[in-house]
């Protein structure tokens, strides 16, 4: 009798150990990765549909939570840096055209080819180009969710009382003399070039520079020297008609003396509609606003735009990089993109019925002006530098110097050139 029950009670054990296992295992596969996501969206629009795809996506992938972190633009290398000491970097980061230079240089990025699949030919070719800023070596470092451009955004109503048509601003001296005539002490000023934060104030100089034949703020070639001294030299004139705040300002304050009436027309990003839209959307509008060509020195034959992509970047060292990977796809879809509420769609699938759909027909106008820029002037890359914060800083108090005439643009550039020379990274 016995005999017989041994194997039934063996039998049992076994499928007790069996459940058990199946039982761990379940238990095991229900965990979740956790994955860190640094965003440098910091304008409301800008949370807002982070917020709403993050969540999105931790809905719709159970076996993935993604830890949502907002860094401004200033803190974002410091923080990349203090989680890679750590031992801990980032899964996914986003990414300027310096930031992705200066983590490329150190070694601390993935290269995105293979992760992305074949979404990676979705877009715009010249994204993907060799001289694209964001491949290096043949390999591409970063999944664009949007494409930037920089120009010359103007107050209508401002132009119209001065008697100025906006068409005629093409040249600096064009430009100076609207801003002048928009001037009008106390409470308006024609242009700002704001100083309160030396990424900000080289991002102002990324629009002027390029537009006079220069490649950036670091292009110390004998043969543009002329060219960047006239720049320096059109910044110091424009001083009288620019506020003395500035010299405190950051980028909300930009927005607030556009939206307000302090400031006529100055120097922005295609992102500038998703930055005025929750502080002044009336002011937003083509009766109100237009946006121009930057204005460009007398040798040169034709207008310049330059642009940027911002996106997201993968650090080789993160321990969860299929998970950060299928964010990233998740993340840079058409239909997360068409819905970005600032500058242009980077991919070819997205267009701009698709944009205008998704954000609003009072975006269309605007998105329009954009393309039409890029169709119809000289369109340039941004090109970066490294190490940018320490190039920045440099460059930033050399213009307070400049904008306080307590130097002239000739010692200007030559202070700029000795002093960059001597740490930039080629």
């Amino acid at each position: 009798m016995r005999s017989r029950c041994f194997p039934r009670t063996l039998a049992l054990l076994v499928l007790c150990l069996l459940v058990a296992s199946i039982g761990v295992t379940t238990v095991a596969s229900n965990k979740k990765v956790e994955i860190t996501y640094l965003s440098a969206g910091t304008a409301a629009v800008e949370q807002e549909q982070n917020e709403k795809w993050v969540a999105e996506f931790n809905r719709t992938n159970p076996d993935i939570h993604v830890n949502y972190e907002v860094v401004s633009w200033a803190d974002l290398p410091k923080k990349i840096m203090a989680y890679a000491a750590a031992g801990e970097p980032p899964d996914v980061a986003w990414y300027g055209t310096n930031q992705i230079n200066d983590w490329y240089h150190m070694g601390l990025l993935e290269p995105l080819d293979e992760w992305l699949g074949e979404s990676k030919y979705e877009y715009f070719p010249f994204i993907l180009s060799e001289d694209s800023n964001i491949v290096y070596d043949g390999k591409l470092y970063g999944a664009p969710f949007t494409l930037c451009g920089l120009a010359l955004v103007a107050r209508i109503d401002h132009l119209k009382e001065a008697g100025i048509d906006p068409q005629s601003i093409k040249t600096w001296d064009d430009f100076i003399d609207a801003c002048q005539k928009t001037t009008k002490k106390p409470d308006q000023y024609g242009t700002l070039f704001s100083l309160g934060e030396t990424r900000l104030t080289s991002h102002q100089a990324a629009g002027f520079w390029p537009a006079n034949g220069l490649r950036n703020i670091v292009d110390f070639r004998d043969e543009v020297k002329d060219n960047y001294i006239e720049l320096l030299r059109v910044l110091q004139d424009l001083v009288d008609y620019m506020p003395e705040a500035q010299m405190s300002w950051v980028h909300k304050d930009n927005i607030a003396a556009y939206a307000t009436g302090t400031v006529s027309l100055f120097s922005t990003g295609s992102y500038f509609q998703g930055d005025l839209k929750p502080v002044a959307p009336e002011i937003m509008s083509p009766e109100k606003s237009i946006v121009l060509p930057m204005p460009h020195g007398e040798d040169a034959s034709e207008s310049v735009t330059t642009t940027y992509t911002v996106g997201y970047v993968m650090f080789k060292d993160s321990k969860h990089k299929k998970e950060a990977a299928e964010f990233i796809r998740f993340m840079t879809q058409p239909k997360v993109l068409a819905e970005w509420p600032m500058n242009l769609a980077p991919k070819s699938n997205v267009s701009l019925e698709d944009r205008v759909q998704a954000i609003g027909e009072e975006a269309r106008w605007w998105q329009e002006a954009w393309l039409d820029l890029l169709e119809n002037t000289k369109v340039v890359g941004l090109t970066p530098y490294s190490p940018s914060e320490e190039i920045e800083k440099i460059f930033s108090d050399e213009l307070i110097k400049l904008f306080r005439k307590e130097v002239t643009p000739e010692q200007a550039y030559d202070s700029l050139r000795a002093k960059i020379t001597k740490i930039i990274i080629e």
